[in-house]
């Protein structure tokens, strides 16, 4: 059968089927989204019928957990519930969030902020006291060209000339914060800068077309909107579903020496409660705050840091229940879409933790096969030769070679550096090789070539460019050289660690396949 691949019907129809569980078309149109963000539709048609295997075997092996009860370890059931959290708080937010758009005005705004460019006039003293001096004529009545022509004629300054568009990016900070304030003809006060003070005066503004700014504001406006938005409705719930005891709230101090803290961590009062949930008392508080100071509460307390945290830390209680409450309201969890995430990242979830708890426990590399596998493949344990190198840039190869024949002949090389003809400008040797010693398979091709077989002492031309010919003296050359064991002892381990694993699991699956019903439908994605 044919089905249409991104219609809202096709999301139930199964493309594989294992050990009695359907993996449905929506649960592999995910991952392939999330495996293919920037693929394209090519790279989703050659990998589905591998991701279809994939997400076959993370069943298997989710199903093999359950049945060892690896879900029900407290820690691994913990990762399975914030799973879930996880999925309804996304539903509820892009529940909220749709339809939400940004603010026209706002985006304008933020579309000028980002390419607006200032034409200014500035004229730059290097007293203060002359800059207010020009300042104080113009606000006089002086016309802004006429105090700068005389600020530069007594020599107290210099510029003032016709300027050109500048965007903000490319001032000085302080002009930039200056000009920002001024009204088209404004003169601004005296700014300080590096050189002296400026005087500016804002002659133009303009706002040029820039798409990928104009899409970074409406981008920008848009994720506001969509905060306000789930602000607004995380009150709304707050509202309907919580109670706090604000008096008792407020009359907590846990930095008190008391009853002081290992009381509180104890107390039983109910400081708030959401409906459908499990109330939140004094002592669920104290050990979410001692979960946040790693080094100790002693130290917060002494410090004065805990009472700081106390509302957040019980908005941070009360949130995910809300979340929780608005949800089974609404029905998340019964929809397709909250199951669909939860299985996929429960199964994947519950493959890591059969990995961690059942296959790496038995697994040992060998120090015999560790050794065994370097003296097989001694020749991927070698540190690279490396040159040190030091060179004279020319703007001729002929120069570069006399040059290179008058080294080999003995000629120093600092006397001829700096009395060689023809040298190039040390600002126009913009690709001479480096000075530092650098490893031979890290040389670029045309340099490589140039320096093939090169001892201490040698001197070779290098023809980077056009224009750009080295005389290069070698000052140094250090061999390739073996990795001892003893080096190398610890990739190799995680090396043949990790094959190990890969193994064991695929020895697993290949079990796993044999021992339940397994059946891929799926023959293509695409015509």
């Amino acid at each position: 059968m044919r089905v249409p691949l991104f219609a809202p019907s096709s999301g139930s129809c199964p493309v594989a089927e294992a050990g009695g569980e359907v993996i449905p078309l929506a649960d592999l149109l995910d991952a392939l989204a999330e495996a293919h963000q920037s693929a394209g539709a090519e790279g989703a048609r050659q990998d589905a019928t591998a991701m279809v295997n994939r997400m076959v075997d993370a069943k298997l092996v989710a199903q093999e957990a359950r049945a060892m009860g690896i879900d029900e370890i407290p820690d691994v059931a913990a990762g399975v519930e914030a799973i879930k959290r996880t999925a309804a708080r996304e539903i509820l937010k892009a529940r909220v969030t749709q339809g939400v758009q940004p603010d026209p005005a706002e985006v304008d705004r933020l579309y000028k902020n980002a390419v607006r460019e200032w034409k200014l006039r500035s004229v730059l003293f290097a007293q203060e006291a002359d800059a207010k001096q020009m300042v104080a004529a113009v606000k006089g009545g002086a016309s802004f060209d006429a105090a700068a022509r005389k600020a530069v004629a007594d020599k107290k300054a210099r510029g003032g000339e016709a300027p050109s568009f500048v965007p903000a990016s490319q001032l000085y900070a302080p002009v930039a914060a200056a000009a920002s304030k001024l009204k088209v003809g404004g003169v601004s006060a005296p700014v300080k800068v590096s050189e002296g003070w400026a005087v500016l005066k804002l002659e133009a503004v303009r706002y040029p077309e820039n798409a990928t700014a104009r899409t970074n504001a409406q981008l920008k406006s848009l994720k506001g909107q969509q905060e306000k938005a789930l602000k607004k409705y995380y009150d709304e719930m707050a509202r309907r579903y919580a109670k706090i005891d604000k008096k008792l709230l407020k009359s907590l101090d846990f930095q008190a020496p008391k009853p002081g803290f290992a009381a509180m961590a104890k107390d039983q009062r109910v400081v708030a409660t959401v409906e459908g949930s499990t109330p939140i008392t004094v002592a669920d508080l104290a050990a979410a705050l001692e979960k946040q100071f790693y080094h100790g509460i002693e130290s917060a307390i002494r410090e004065k840091k805990l009472n700081r945290q106390v509302e957040p830390t019980l908005d941070a209680l009360v949130s995910p229940k809300l979340v929780a409450a608005e949800s089974a309201r609404q029905g998340i969890p019964e929809t397709a879409e909250y199951k669909g995430r939860v299985s996929s990242a429960v199964d994947s979830f519950l493959f890591g933790a059969f990995v961690q708890r059942v296959l790496l426990p038995d697994i040992k590399v060998a120090e015999a096969d560790a050794r065994k596998y370097y003296d097989q493949h001694k020749k991927d344990f070698t540190y690279p030769a490396f040159l040190k190198v030091e060179s004279i840039g020319f703007a001729t190869s002929k120069d570069a070679q006399a040059a290179a024949e008058k080294l080999r002949a003995g000629t120093d090389f600092k006397w001829l550096n700096a009395n060689a003809d023809g040298k190039l400008p040390d600002d126009k040797a913009t690709e001479a090789p480096p000075s530092m010693p650098i490893a031979v398979s890290a040389m670029k091709p045309a340099f490589a070539k140039a320096m093939q077989g090169a001892k201490r002492g040698d001197s070779r031309v290098f023809t980077a460019t056009e224009g750009q010919h080295y005389a290069v003296h070698v000052i140094d050359e250090i061999p390739a050289r073996e990795q001892p064991y003893e080096e190398a002892r610890e990739s190799i381990m995680q090396k043949l660690f990790g094959e190990a694993v890969t193994k064991s699991i695929q020895d697993w699956i290949g079990k796993l396949r044999k021992a339940h019903p397994v059946q891929v439908f799926l023959v293509r994605i695409g015509s």
